[in-house]
């Protein structure tokens, strides 16, 4: 069985949502708005945009819904404040290499089988001179709870050691990108929210 951090999670909290969703194959019938906003802000980081048009498989901006816009204004404040987020988390190291959404297996030793194949996919993994710095992206309209991510945080830590026993880990953390506080009023064009 693969095990990924969110289907472990689900495991834990939910084991009737987890069945149903992964063994009879029953899923929601719209993605939450809030994932949608999340992995769009993911796929624009790992792509250094935000222009999400391609993403959204929209040729215009005036074809973008609201949550479509919300993502792109959050992808754009990401890319402004790209290089003092990343000197501040890479303060005082040198930078080898560089990884956006890697994906890392292990195995996962389990109860009464051997081990579960278990699956992660690390937002930021920079290999420096002093060590794996490792990042993980939230979007949120609020500060996190950060006791929330704990379990994430380690079973990320578990796949690094697991992988690659001889590097130490320097520095993880988790990057909140906000989503704005203002909201698109009727009378504006979907370009006249994004210039302000």
């Amino acid at each position: 069985m693969k095990l990924s951090h969110s289907k472990l999670q689900c495991i834990i909290n939910n084991p009737a949502e987890y069945y149903l969703s992964a063994v009879e194959g029953i899923q929601l019938k719209e993605e939450k708005a809030a994932f949608a906003i999340g992995s769009a802000v993911h796929w624009s980081i790992e792509h250094d945009t935000d222009d999400l048009l391609e993403y959204f498989g929209k040729s215009s901006i005036d074809e973008l819904t609201q949550q479509e816009i919300m993502a792109i204004a959050m992808a754009h404040g990401f890319k402004v404040h790209k290089d003092r987020i990343m000197s501040k988390v890479l303060e005082g190291c040198t930078i080898e290499e560089e990884n956006h959404e890697l994906f890392l297996t292990s195995n996962l030793p389990s109860i009464p089988y051997d081990h579960h194949e278990f699956v992660g996919i690390l937002d930021l993994l920079c290999k420096t001179d002093k060590g794996w710095i490792l990042m993980d992206y939230k979007t949120s309209s609020q500060t996190p709870d950060w006791k929330c991510y704990i379990d994430q945080i380690y079973r990320y830590i578990f796949q690094l050691k697991t992988n690659f026993p001889d590097i130490p880990i320097y520095r993880l953390g988790i990057i909140n990108i906000k989503k704005s506080s203002l909201y698109k009023r009727k009378d504006d064009t979907n370009q006249s929210f994004l210039d302000k």
